[in-house]
């Protein structure tokens, strides 16, 4: 059976296990025409407590365990790089899009733009503020030259995007806590590979003893790397602000550029769950029933 969409993420990695539970909870009650769509947990070296499986399973979210050595985990976001893929293979012909999310989401809105239209191979968002980004209007700096060396990028195709808070111009940087993808292209698994091939590199190790941003980030600069080495430009779409939003990280905005309310939204991004019971965030987004009171019950139970 083709499916519409399938919605796939990895639990957080020695995180809380409570996430998963939000985030499959979420498309249910939240997704709209989307809501019945497949979910799958990716899970590395199957590692999930017993309540945990149960409550997705509940959810009729599927539980895939795969395998990965315990030493590649280790490094920084190594773990979802690998589970996408898997999750990629997985999807094979079943759909023409694969939505890979980070645990740390919420949907509450309807995600038409997440099913890919003919010719698009890629949705995403920009990275959220610049860090490690290359700006636009300044030479590629020596990190960057390393990821489109390796990565077989001509730097002319890294095209201009804009991040989300400090809204910088900065070649193509995208945040891998949301993708929407064709699995028959291959970029997830093309990431993966490039990914294994390339974190230890001596070229890379420098960096990461400069500062540890580049190791927190690798993962991310080598799927921009792999999706400008792989796609033409047509094939990008850029989802609206509605995507992929921190609302963790709303009061860096100035008050004229936050969302009205949390349920105009589509998915948004928390980081820790507990910061949407704070006064200040409270205070910071106007929230609307049913989003309010589904999310009460949510803070309202235990941590994992």
């Amino acid at each position: 059976m083709i499916q519409k969409l399938i919605f796939a993420f990895m639990p957080a990695y020695g995180e809380d296990e409570r996430e998963s539970r939000i985030l499959a909870e979420s498309i249910r009650k939240f997704g709209g025409d989307d809501s019945s769509c497949p979910i799958w947990v990716m899970l590395p070296n199957g590692q999930i407590s017993e309540a945990a499986r149960r409550a997705l399973l509940a959810l009729d979210a599927q539980v895939f365990p795969f395998e990965i050595d315990p030493a590649v985990l280790e490094f920084p976001f190594a773990g979802k790089v690998l589970a996408a893929a898997e999750a990629e293979v997985l999807a094979g012909d079943q759909t023409a899009s694969l939505v890979w999310m980070d645990s740390d989401t919420i949907l509450v809105g309807d995600a038409t733009d997440l099913l890919l239209k003919e010719g698009i191979s890629l949705a995403y968002r920009p990275v959220m503020v610049t860090l490690i980004s290359s700006l636009y209007d300044q030479p590629v700096d020596a990190f960057w030259e390393q990821v489109y060396r390796y990565c077989s990028v001509p730097p002319e195709r890294a095209f201009a995007t804009t991040t989300v808070i400090d809204e910088k111009k900065i070649r193509a940087y995208f945040n891998a806590g949301l993708l929407a993808v064709r699995p028959d292209k291959g970029l997830l698994r093309a990431w993966r590979d490039n990914f294994i091939r390339l974190y230890l590199q001596a070229d890379f190790q420098k960096f990461y003893q400069e500062h540890d941003l580049y190791r927190i980030f690798a993962h991310q600069a080598i799927l921009a790397g792999t999706a400008l080495s792989q796609l033409e430009r047509g094939e990008f779409y850029e989802l609206s602000s509605k995507y992929n939003f921190p609302i963790h990280l709303i009061d860096k905005l100035p008050t004229e550029r936050r969302p009205k309310r949390l349920n105009d939204l589509v998915t948004c991004r928390y980081d820790v769950f507990e910061r949407l019971a704070s006064p200040e965030w409270r205070n910071s987004i106007r929230v609307e029933e049913p989003l309010l009171g589904w999310l009460d019950d949510q803070l309202s139970q235990p941590i994992d």
